[in-house]
């Protein structure tokens, strides 16, 4: 794959070389064609054509630097679309360094080994949430039977005494 320096240097070479080149070849055919049919004829009338020629040159010049300066930045916006797609659920996925330009492949392998340790991370923290859920559920479900025992019989104080006795204890061992 062509790198990002590559692209752009052809932007360069073909706006500074290729078409002032050109631009002087087009000056020099009016030159010619105006002082060989007419020699009395005074540089006072080239300035028309010779400034619509560098309008043409300018634009022709601006119009293929856009294309080949976008053309350069492609891979940079592909790059940045993949990195898009990644989300808290796709963390599994991975950016292909393969397909990037040389410039771009070690921010890439970068991103991939990031990515890496927040998929790890992301698992850590799942697991431990499921951990804690599963170890609450027990003491939960106790202080929960325990409270609707003692609503069941709102006059013994005895069984209520206990159960809040029990849950404190239970609530002190979470």
């Amino acid at each position: 794959m062509k790198s990002i320096q590559r692209r752009l240097l052809i932007t360069i070479v073909i706006g500074t070389v290729v078409l002032p080149l050109e631009f002087g070849a087009v000056v020099y055919a009016i030159l010619y064609d105006v002082f060989r049919d007419d020699p009395s004829v005074h540089l006072w009338r080239i300035p028309l054509p010779l400034a619509l020629t560098a309008l043409a040159a300018s634009l022709i010049m601006i119009a293929l630097a856009v294309h080949f300066i976008r053309a350069g930045l492609e891979p940079l916006n592909r790059f940045s679309d993949d990195l898009r797609r990644i989300d808290a659920e796709s963390l599994d996925q991975r950016i292909d360094t393969n397909a990037l330009p040389a410039e771009l492949q070690s921010i890439g392998k970068t991103i991939n080994a990031l990515l890496k340790r927040l998929e790890l991370a992301f698992e850590r923290e799942r697991r431990t949430t499921g951990n804690i859920a599963h170890e609450l559920r027990t003491p939960i479900a106790e202080l929960r039977t325990l409270t609707e025992v003692a609503q069941r019989s709102p006059e013994d104080t005895a069984l209520t005494r206990t159960a809040v006795t029990e849950a404190n204890a239970i609530a002190l061992q979470m």
